[in-house]
């Protein structure tokens, strides 16, 4: 099979259309931070922080509100301590 400038266009074409979406999805996350909640829950006693793994009822050092912490003093991600209490 002989290939002509028109077939050489057209797969350069095709492969160009298909290609570059999928090397420019890498990028889409460069720059942007991580997200992060921000915020826990507000607590009183220790047992309200009982659905958050390894969290205890702390104050905030940051803002002084009493909310479910880690035992590093940081807020749980994804319902859960990184750090587990010894």
């Amino acid at each position: 099979m002989k290939f002509n400038a028109c077939h050489i266009f057209s797969l350069l074409s095709f492969l160009l259309v298909t290609l570059v979406p999928l090397l420019s999805a890498a990028l889409t996350t460069f720059g942007k931070t991580p997200n992060a909640s921000g915020s826990s829950r507000p607590c009183n006693t220790d047992g309200d922080c009982y659905a958050i793994k390894y969290s205890s009822c702390a104050r905030d050092p940051s803002t002084g509100r009493r909310l479910c912490l880690c035992a590093d003093s940081k807020i749980p991600i994804g319902n859960s301590c990184d750090q587990i209490p010894t």
